[in-house]
């Protein structure tokens, strides 16, 4: 028996319905634009289940979306910078132009996943992440490939600098 039964049945109501409106259709303008984004800014989404949701330019920053179902599931920029996605489903998932800063992927299946010009991505975050063949990662990137320490942009010369 919980101590506080009724503050346990009031968060699990709010989860459901924070995950109601997840699921739900987003809302387009008279133009046909994306009206407001969903925003779910450091909510714990541990073990969701939004498998196919509409979640374009959502808000997940700090999120956590450990064992989340997101498979099939439209995340193209979307903000989940700071969010923990480990061991999240994210077969198949649109992540196009996504905001991935320091976004931890460790042990997440992106089989399939659609990452194209997603930025912020940390190979050393990802570490037994699932890929395969047809996961598309952003130019230049690979999950294999360390990050050779921070990059300073050296004003005076106008180019990238490695400070090592």
């Amino acid at each position: 028996m919980a101590l506080f039964p009724r503050r346990s049945q009031r968060k699990a109501a709010e989860r459901e319905e924070l995950l109601e409106y997840l699921r739900s259709p987003q809302v387009l303008d008279a133009n046909g634009d994306l009206g407001e984004p969903k925003d779910a800014e450091r909510e714990s989404l541990k073990s969701a289940e939004l498998s196919g949701a509409d979640l374009r330019h959502a808000n997940f920053r700090y999120a956590d979306l450990t064992d989340a179902d997101l498979s099939g599931a439209d995340l193209s920029r979307a903000d989940l910078s700071w969010a923990i996605l480990n061991r999240a489903d994210l077969s198949g998932a649109n992540l196009g132009r996504a905001r991935m800063i320091d976004t931890m992927l460790q042990g997440a299946d992106l089989t399939g996943a659609d990452l194209t010009a997603a930025t912020g991505l940390l190979p050393e975050c990802m570490k037994g992440a699932i890929s395969s063949d047809t996961t598309r990662w952003p130019e230049g990137f690979s999950p294999e490939m360390p990050r050779q320490g921070p990059l300073l942009h050296d004003h005076g010369q106008g180019r990238i600098q490695n400070p090592d």
